[in-house]
Formats: C-alpha cells, sequence, structure tokens
C-alpha cells in the first residue's frame, strides 16, 4: 500500500520494468501503440462483492457500493460484477489441513499448474482491467481475505482509501 500518488507512481513502474529488479522477468519495453489502443476502449472493472467464504461487514459493503455507484458515473467505465469459485481454490482451507496434507508427485504438481495456468488464461482473456474488491483486512487480525484472487492470478494488488465508515443515518 502506498500512501501517496507518487509512491504508487513508483511502484507502478516496477510493474512496468520489472526485468531491472527482476532476473526471471523478459525485458518486453513499454508499447506505446498498446497503450493507446487499450486507452481508446472503456476501462473494464469487475466488482466482487462476496466471494461466497468471506462474508463483507455492512460498513464495508456500503463504502464499496459507493465507490461502484460513483465508477458507473463515468462514461469511459464499465463495471461488472466478477464471479468467483471459491470450490476450485483450497487456499482458505490450508491453515486448517496442512498437517493433513499428503506429498503429492511432481507429476500432480505439473498437472495442477497446467490447471492454474489455463485459469488465469480465463481470467486474462476477461479484459478486466481493474478488480474492485473489499480491502483486506490488518494482518494476522483474520485466517481469511477476499484478496486471494490477486494470489491466484499473479495480479498486483493496491488498496486505495476511500473514506471512512460510519455508522448509518437514521
Amino acid at each position: 500500500m502506498t500512501r501517496d500518488i507518487v509512491s504508487l507512481t513508483a511502484v507502478a513502474k516496477v510493474v512496468v520494468d520489472a526485468w531491472d529488479l527482476d532476473p526471471k522477468c523478459v525485458p518486453i519495453p513499454w508499447r506505446t501503440e498498446r497503450s493507446k489502443e487499450t486507452h481508446s476502449q472503456p476501462l473494464v472493472i469487475a466488482v466482487i462483492r462476496d466471494d461466497g467464504v468471506v462474508k463483507c461487514r455492512p460498513p464495508i459493503s456500503r463504502l464499496l457500493e459507493e465507490v461502484v455507484t460513483k465508477l458507473e458515473l463515468a462514461s469511459h467505465i464499465r463495471v461488472t460484477a466478477a464471479k468467483t469459485s471459491t470450490s476450485t481454490s483450497a487456499s482458505h482451507s490450508i491453515p486448517h489441513i496442512e498437517s493433513l496434507a499428503k506429498p503429492i508427485s511432481v507429476y500432480v504438481y505439473w498437472q495442477l499448474t497446467k490447471r492454474k495456468v489455463a485459469s488465469q488464461k480465463r481470467y486474462l482473456d476477461l479484459c478486466i482491467g481493474i478488480l474492485l474488491t473489499p480491502f483486506a483486512t490488518r494482518h494476522c487480525s483474520a485466517r481469511e481475505v477476499q484478496v486471494k484472487v490477486f494470489n491466484f492470478v499473479d495480479y498486483p494488488a493496491v488498496v486505495l482509501p476511500t473514506g471512512y465508515v460510519r455508522t448509518r443515518k437514521a
């Protein structure tokens, strides 16, 4: 998380020019023509309100809906509901069954990796520019978080403060 736009820009630059810091990244320069093509289309923002595992508290849900309402007013933005499937993800139960897990073979591991990459490709094909979810909780304050989808698809995540949670006015 960053506290200002300058820091957020620095983080974005690291993501774009990752090969400067990560030797595993292929150095592909920024393509201005591709960027212009992308900017000529509406920005697609997918919203995850409930991932089926972690229920959002009402004040957080209200804040999320306020953000969605404001985004829907912009003509160059298309807001859509994101579908999540927790039935194929064990990330929320691993801490509970870690001691029961049996080792798997390299072959089985690669088969699971193929399925993961295929799922990541399906996500990529949705052309989602931003995935909007409720914010992550403080570290160690919750066993489950709604942002596990970012880990699965290998997307960067940024928490943007949107306001303060207040009690509903009567």
